[in-house]
């Protein structure tokens, strides 16, 4: 397909006063004519210029990987497209994404150039191909035409800033005894050995029982378990595919999440993983072992953003039967008021008998700013009361949580993982398990 270019319609502007003169001096058409013909020829001799399509050697690249947040870039080269030639570029997409129209003049050796991507969520991105639009010399004529080159990129949870968050903090001085699997001796819920009791030692660790059988005081010897049972619990449903901070709260959640695991793996827990709305989605049984890791992203990758309502009995009795001893459940999910949270609070309740729960939610900052912002009309006045109307909801929500023996996190995006990193360092430390 063949289209002018700006160039050629301003060309044709500037014909337009001898065109107008005509009607006051007929004299001058042979000149308006002649160089409307001019214009024309050079138009032709531009497209003739131009390198046909069949010789263009055209080649596409897109990763077929790449992180959620991270730049997403597509690689088209064209090494034999001639100098003083205008280029645009253009990706027909078919997924959760867009790309920008590139356009360049070429007049150097480099030939190939980046099309940014960017994507909006997780999921998987279809490139259908390539809309090309190229000039002669002269730039007076574009040729268009459409390269089909269908590939595939996975956009998936940001492993890369997990990991990279991951090694900051397990090098950090005060990590060390967190992360490295170490046995700490006299401290702890699990058995290690009996040695003979000094003076000094608690004596409530006194074994009486193997005392009274060797004649001699004996203390029971603890260390830190390690072996703990970690199951994330991801509510996938209506309330988690809303935008916070320019990204879905499930998105936070999965890269806390992740963070979570990574750190929970390299300590000799075993983590596991859940995805649920109105059904189960995913179930992954607690595994031990950084390996795991690869397994947890790639089930989190696969993740959809629904709508549905999210059916929290189910999931919850689901996690009940399949887990066969006491574990530490981290429940990611939302609500809006006391009201809808209600069967939520009932059957977390029901699971915090047998496990140790911990209840994370996203808040919104904006709430925070609207009732701390100073209003100045009648409108903001109304919109402080309904913003901590909200607050206040989900705060008697979180209250009746703890009250039930569930550590409850409620804090923005950005804080989320540290709080939620610190609450299972406490956790540990504290033998809740």
């Amino acid at each position: 397909m063949i289209r002018p270019t700006p160039r050629l319609a301003k060309a044709m502007f500037a014909l337009l006063p001898v065109a107008v003169a005509i009607a006051f001096v007929p004299t001058v058409w042979p000149l308006w004519a002649a160089a409307l013909l001019g214009l024309c020829v050079l138009a032709v001799a531009d497209w003739g210029m131009t390198l046909p399509r069949a010789q263009m050697d055209v080649s596409l690249k897109v990763p077929k990987l790449a992180y959620f947040g991270d730049p997403l870039q597509a690689a088209v080269s064209i090494p034999n497209l001639p100098n003083r030639t205008s280029l645009e570029l253009n990706l027909e997409l078919q997924g959760a994404a867009e790309a920008p129209s590139v356009k360049h003049q070429v007049s150097g050796p480099e030939r190939v150039w980046q099309i940014p991507i960017s994507a909006e969520r997780r999921g998987k991105i279809d490139v259908l191909g390539l809309w090309l639009g190229w000039t002669g010399p002269l730039g007076l004529v574009q040729s268009i035409a459409f390269e089909s080159q269908p590939q595939e990129c996975a956009v998936v949870p940001n492993v890369s800033a997990v990991q990279r968050a991951a090694l900051r903090l397990s090098t950090h001085h005060t990590f060390l005894t967190g992360v490295k699997t170490r046995r700490n001796m006299g401290d702890g819920s699990e058995f290690e050995s009996l040695r003979s009791y000094l003076p000094g030692l608690d004596h409530r660790m006194i074994d009486w029982k193997a005392s009274a059988k060797h004649r001699k005081l004996l203390w029971r010897e603890h260390r830190t378990e390690r072996n703990h049972r970690i199951v994330l619990a991801f509510d996938t449903g209506r309330l988690m595919s809303e935008p916070l901070n320019g990204m879905p709260r499930l998105d936070h959640a999965i890269n806390t999440g992740m963070l979570l695991a990574y750190l929970a793996l390299r300590t000799g827990d075993q983590v596991g993983l859940l995805t649920f709305d109105s059904e189960i989605r995913t179930f992954v049984p607690p595994s031990a072992g950084v390996k795991t890791l690869p397994t947890l992203m790639h089930a989190a990758a696969g993740t959809e953003y629904t709508w549905r309502e999210s059916n929290f009995t189910l999931a919850i009795s689901e996690l009940g039967r399949r887990l066969t001893r006491r574990s530490v459940v981290v429940i990611m999910t939302d609500f809006v008021d006391p009201i809808s949270a209600e069967l939520m609070v009932e059957n977390l309740d029901h699971l915090a008998r047998r496990h140790l729960v911990i209840f994370v939610s996203l808040r919104d900052p904006a709430l925070t700013e609207i009732v701390r912002f100073e209003p100045t009309s009648v409108n903001d006045v109304n919109r402080s009361v309904v913003a901590n109307d909200l607050l206040q909801d989900r705060e008697q929500v979180l209250t009746t949580l703890r009250r039930k023996g569930i550590h409850c996190i409620d804090t923005a995006p950005q804080d989320m993982s540290i709080q939620l990193l610190n609450k299972y360092l406490d956790i540990q430390r504290r033998e809740l398990v």
